[in-house]
């Protein structure tokens, strides 16, 4: 009998042992409540009370299917960061009778994963707790599933937000380098508006607004349609439009980058849907400004409508039914200073000898460069294509300093029996450049450094590469000219030092 009892001791012994060993230990909140690596994170759907919002993933690009865009990055960062390893802060009920106390009822948003292997995980957010610091949730999966605990207001408050903060903040989308035209049509309540110019002392109706240009600045503009086209010659690249009202012109190329850059920076403040923000309201059935974008694969319009707020507009991009709310500042490159906008780099696509034709300079002498055979010659003698290139470099630098609003005095000074000037035909176009006076002006390089003597030239310039409908006078520093004087010099020595060699 005593034997019998000794074993039935072991037997209920080894039990016990066996059924501790095999026992789950209990659930604390050192157990994470989800455990993945952001980057497995695939797609986040937000279950809110009125609707769904569905953030995916698809080549590396995270989409809001709702809107058909981007996604907020802000918002995907903080669904990877904040769950991906989540831990709770305390834990408040394993097994809750009355989830409407927590706000975990019918009107709790949930919140689906999908990570990459294929799990799904699922959680629900309620109120926050008594003292505000952390909201309750309750996790549908994992070893605290179905409890309810609190964590951090941080890792689940933004789930709450509206359909417009988990868009993308860059709500402008094109390929900056694919736009070959650029439209854009100011209202004349753009003038009143943007400008302060009183649109009712203008005689002329519509596109007809007139503000004073200032000093040095060309003609005053009229502000309607602007309209502006890239035109290419192997890899040179150069833009020309500008007002319709008014001839063509080049436009210069940093000009057009800030104009598209502004426009790509644009940044969302809010969204406003139809039912919040009609046409009326939003300003859009009379805008202030349209903009249509052209290019390979590439067409984008934008409107722009009333003001929002202080330094806000609101705009409407393509055929988006939601309103945009934005900075408005974008709209200082729409009055088209042509301090700015005018291109002061007119031979820069001398940078390459591809496409000269010939070119004549007279500067007490005549000289003529143009092709020989396989060569090049300067006035029939043979020059170095290395050397030829550095001319041509220098002659690309060429920069309008300021346009001369009155060209009465272009050659004052000057022998008119002996006029000196530079002419280029080229497959781009032709130009010729004639040389005026010589002015003198006191100039400090810095605000420490002394005033010192610097000394420009005016130039005459014909054949419309600034402007198609007649010559402009324009003034450039002196010392561009007497470079490439050095610099013929240069090759013509070279020239008779080779064919001496000969």
């Amino acid at each position: 009998m005593r034997t019998k009892l000794v074993g039935l001791s072991f037997v209920v012994l080894g039990g016990l042992y066996f059924w501790s060993q095999h026992q789950t230990p209990p659930v604390t909140i050192d157990d994470p409540i989800f455990q993945f690596e952001k980057q497995e994170l695939t797609e986040v759907v937000i279950h809110q009370p009125t609707q769904d919002i569905h953030l995916v993933e698809k080549d590396g690009e995270w989409r809001l299917l709702e809107a058909e865009n981007e996604a907020s990055t802000t918002m995907v960062n903080r669904s990877k960061h904040q769950l991906h390893n989540l831990t709770a802060r305390s834990i408040v009920d394993s097994k809750p009778t009355d989830l409407e106390v927590y706000g975990l009822g019918l009107d709790a948003i949930q919140v689906d994963l999908k990570l990459r292997d294929g799990r799904a995980l699922s959680l629900k957010v309620g109120d926050p707790n008594p003292t505000g610091v952390s909201y309750y949730m309750m996790p549908l999966n994992g070893p605290h599933q179905n409890t309810v605990v609190t964590v951090a207001k941080a890792s689940v408050d933004f789930f709450a937000s509206e359909l417009g903060d988990f868009r993308a903040e860059h709500f402008v989308q094109f390929d900056l380098d694919g736009i070959d035209q650029i439209e854009i049509e100011l209202s004349t309540d753009f003038s009143t508006e943007v400008l302060g110019i009183d649109s009712g002392t203008n005689p002329s109706a519509g596109h007809s607004t007139k503000p004073s240009a200032g000093p040095s600045t060309g003609p005053s503009m009229e502000y309607g349609k602007w309209i502006a086209k890239r035109s290419t010659q192997e890899d040179f690249v150069q833009w020309e439009g500008g007002f319709v009202s008014q001839s063509s012109t080049l436009i210069s190329k940093e000009f057009i980058r800030r104009l598209l850059g502004r426009m790509l920076a644009l940044k969302a403040v809010a969204y406003k849907g139809v039912l919040e923000l009609s046409d009326d309201d939003a300003g859009l059935k009379e805008p202030i400004a349209r903009i249509e974008l052209k290019g390979n694969n590439t067409a984008f319009s934008m409107m722009v409508g009333n003001t929002a707020g202080d330094g806000q507009r609101i705009v409407q991009i393509g055929d988006m039914t939601e309103r945009v709310i934005t900075r408005s500042g974008f709209l200082d490159e729409f009055k088209f200073d042509p301090n700015q906008m005018r291109n002061r780099l007119p031979l820069e696509f001398l940078g390459a000898m591809t496409g000269l034709q010939k070119m004549t300079v007279l500067q007490n002498e005549l000289q003529i460069i143009q092709p020989a055979g396989d060569g090049w010659t300067l006035n029939e003698g043979s020059i170095a294509e290395k050397e030829l290139n550095r001319v041509l470099e220098h002659c690309a630098t060429f920069r309008i300093v300021e346009w001369v609003s009155d060209s009465k005095d272009f050659s004052d000074g000057i022998d008119a029996s002996f006029a000196q000037h530079l002419l280029i035909e080229h497959t781009f176009g032709t130009v010729r450049l004639d040389l005026g006076a010589i002015i003198e002006r006191n100039v400090a390089m810095s605000d420490t450094d002394l005033p010192q003597v610097v000394q420009y030239r005016r130039i005459k310039i014909h054949q419309g590469l600034i402007d198609e409908s007649e010559d402009v006078v324009v003034l450039i520093e002196e010392n561009w000219w007497t470079g490439l004087i050095e610099r013929l010099s240069v090759l013509q020595s070279q020239t008779i030092n080779m064919d001496g060699a000969q």
